[in-house]
């Protein structure tokens, strides 16, 4: 028994010390400094002026035609969120906090719900069926890579400017969502509730 225990610890040690190499001897990718950006939290093309989000394409999910976010086209608030109603098991909180959301701020609120690893028919049919009244957007890898996507769903706030307020990474719940946009009205952001 002594001698299987002196073995195990043994092994452990040496896997240790093979794996400690072996992380060593991986490098990084060189990133961009927007991409380093977007790692530490802040997301360049979000947060510059003119058209903050000149650099991130999507397609509307009813057209051919890119998404605008230029600020003379928000309203005074935008939410951009990856969404995807086929695997992701969230995705139907997520759907009704939003569809909450749209309907208490209504034209003082843009959300745009980009769709991620889905098939485009099936997410098109979703919509249809769901009477989603908010817009919907295809993305793609680069895209991701530069918002810095790293969890499903995430959230970028922008106000009437396109300047990113917050992101956050995870589902929020209605109660979440509201808190946020509370606390953007009381930055007066101007967003009139519709009660």
């Amino acid at each position: 028994m002594v001698n299987l225990t002196k073995y195990c610890s043994l092994g452990i040690c040496i896997l240790a010390i093979l794996l400690s190499g072996c992380a060593s001897s991986i490098s990084e990718p060189d990133l961009t400094p927007a991409e380093t950006e977007a790692q530490n939290g802040t997301i360049p093309s979000l947060r510059s002026t003119g058209k903050p989000l000149a650099l991130l394409t999507a397609q509307e999910l009813n057209s051919q035609t890119e998404l605008s976010f230029a600020p003379q086209t928000h309203q005074h608030l935008t939410i951009i969120t990856l969404w995807s109603p086929t695997w992701f098991d969230g995705h139907t909180a997520q759907t009704e906090a939003l569809k909450k959301a749209a309907l208490k701020y209504g034209s003082n609120l843009r959300i745009v719900c980009l769709v991620y690893d889905t098939p485009l028919p099936t997410a098109q049919n979703f919509i249809k069926k769901e009477k989603l009244n908010f817009e919907m957007a295809v993305g793609d890898q680069q895209l991701y890579k530069k918002l810095g996507v790293k969890s499903i769903p995430s959230y970028w706030f922008l106000d009437s400017d396109g300047n990113l307020l917050k992101s956050v990474e995870g589902l929020l719940t209605y109660n979440d969502l509201q808190k946020l946009l509370t606390t953007f009205v009381n930055d007066n952001l101007k967003i009139n509730e519709i009660r």
